[in-house]
């Protein structure tokens, strides 16, 4: 059977949150001998609208994804924003930290200002590459395990023709995370998942977290 994208899409939204919600009480050990990457994106597709909240800029309701990997374990961590990504990369590092029960010994990340304050009140170490200038800095700093994952998950949201609402935007952000964390096997893992190299024992499937 190849049922349609309408009732994938109704099916998942009437089951997806009892799943993210069950695998967010998972926690998980982050490889401790590797750095993490961050980095954030912004959602090229853009809704006009008349509200007059804080999601919307200019007539305009534009939202972005702020994401973390473990190149170790490939875990990744992700989190919607408005246009408060300084906050919102703050309490997403915090809320990964206490996840997966690990904090990073380095952080990799991009040229943008915001992310140095970040990580010095967090008291964490990184290194920056600039990419308008360079893929990968004289140290040998790079994002380029994110910038895979972005490409992934671009190829994920094409079909979703972009979001009516942040909220919706939000509940596909964390639905993507837990496909890519305990459903996707990897090659370069040995065809276990992220959660698996992660520790996680027993497989997780859609089904075992409806029960």
């Amino acid at each position: 059977f190849q049922p349609c994208y309408t009732t994938i899409t109704r099916w998942i939204r009437t089951f997806g949150q009892i799943a993210v919600d069950k695998v967010a009480k998972i926690k998980l050990k982050a490889g401790r001998r590797k750095h993490w990457e961050i980095d954030e994106e912004y959602d090229s597709r853009i809704v006009e609208t008349e509200e007059e909240n804080k999601y919307v800029k200019d007539g305009k309701k534009k939202a972005g994804t702020f994401d973390i990997i473990d190149p170790n374990t490939k875990l990744i961590s992700l989190e919607s924003f408005d246009f408060d990504l300084k906050k919102k990369a703050k309490s997403a590092l915090l809320r990964t930290i206490y996840r997966w029960e690990t904090k990073p010994r380095s952080v990799w990340r991009d040229g943008w200002n915001g992310y140095g304050r970040i990580l010095e009140d967090l008291n964490i170490p990184y290194g920056t590459v600039i990419h308008s200038k360079e893929w990968k800095s004289k140290k040998g700093h790079h994002n380029n395990n994110i910038e895979r994952e972005w490409s992934e998950k671009r190829t994920w949201i094409k079909p979703c023709r972009g979001f009516a609402t942040y909220e919706g935007r939000v509940f596909y952000d964390k639905f993507y995370e837990m496909s890519r964390n305990f459903f996707a096997p990897r090659k370069v893992l040995k065809g276990l998942t992220p959660a698996q190299k992660a520790g996680l024992k027993e497989k997780v499937t859609f089904l075992s977290l409806m029960i």
